[in-house]
């Protein structure tokens, strides 16, 4: 089973529904929280052994920061999701448009 950490950092109808699209996914165990640091982050996801982390917006998006999650959690996959542009943001600069639910779904389970 895939552990995903939804780390939102307000309450807004994106995060709303990234939420509930994945909360109707049997193998995949969620857990969402807001966030508003770093290091609060960092816990949740050693806590959590998260497999796959998504963040709202601009939230925490400095490579330093990024690169020593994956520091501590090699393997982690890294989405931000914004919703000025509509596009997931994969860690090491992948850019994605996501057209349908189930893209995004494919590519958690695919982790």
């Amino acid at each position: 089973m895939t552990k995903c950490l939804l780390a939102l950092s307000s309450s807004n109808i994106l995060g709303a529904g990234v939420e509930r699209l994945l909360s109707s996914i049997s193998d995949l165990d969620l857990v969402s929280l807001s966030v508003q640091s770093g290091s609060r982050l960092a816990e949740a996801i050693q806590q959590n052994q998260a497999d796959v982390v998504i963040l709202e917006g601009d939230v925490m998006m400095e490579e330093k920061f990024l690169a020593s999650l994956l520091t501590t959690r090699p393997g982690l996959l890294i989405i931000q999701i914004d919703a000025n542009d509509n596009q997931l943001h994969i860690y090491h600069h992948h850019h994605l448009s996501i057209h349908h639910p189930s893209e995004l779904i494919g590519l958690i389970q695919a982790q």
